[in-house]
């Protein structure tokens, strides 16, 4: 396989997990907690990336990511902590006791979804403390008609961060830079052949 080929193979390789790479962004969900009572502060959409959540507390506060027909496209287990750890004392300190936060602004990420609707937080107990909603982000809108039955509205869909011009500006950067290796690679070989020949033309006798 030439260098030419092997690195089309690459670039085709690379631009096929550039999606996933990428993907379609997170929501950044603000909230404050106090004294055991949730209120949202902010949500937003923003490019980034979410956390794996490969692991997760067994037992805990639960977040749920609801599509408009109700059903669960994400959720994950998470805790919450309003005790503050002082460090370790150095030699000849005392050691500082833990000190308890009854006031609390938390942030959390959500991978997005065109279907969703609506975020929802509930306590270990499994009673809903907070709800969001962020149908405002997504290209699906639904409104009741007269009789009660869910219509579905194509929007454009409000996209903070602007979601769809960042991936398309993504694809050009990838395609120029694409480009640019072509033209020195082939610059290069037309030089080499251009190039005079290394041999003095002189015959021995």
């Amino acid at each position: 396989m030439g260098n030419l080929a092997r690195f089309v193979f690459l670039f085709l390789v690379m631009f096929y997990f550039l999606p996933s790479v990428y993907a379609e962004g997170v929501y950044v969900l603000e909230f404050n907690q106090q004294s055991g009572d949730f209120s949202l502060l902010r949500i937003y959409l923003s490019p980034g990336y979410t956390p794996d959540r490969v692991i997760q507390p067994g037992y805990g506060y639960r977040c749920e990511l609801v599509s408009f027909y109700g059903d669960i496209l994400y959720s994950f287990n998470f805790s919450l902590s309003d005790i503050l750890m002082p460090p370790l004392p150095l030699e000849g300190e005392n050691y500082s006791k833990p000190v308890k936060i009854t006031n609390l602004n938390q942030t959390i990420l959500i991978p997005y979804y065109s279907e969703g609707k609506t975020v929802k937080i509930y306590n270990p107990s499994g009673s809903l403390v907070l709800e969001a909603d962020v149908s405002q982000f997504s290209p699906r809108r639904y409104e009741q008609t007269q009789s009660g039955t869910p219509v579905e509205e194509t929007g454009s869909g409000e996209k903070t961060g602007s979601q769809d011009s960042y991936s398309f500006l993504l694809f050009l950067a990838v395609a120029a830079v694409f480009l640019l290796v072509l033209v020195i690679y082939f610059r290069k070989r037309r030089l080499k052949s251009e190039a005079p020949s290394d041999s003095s033309g002189v015959t021995l006798s």
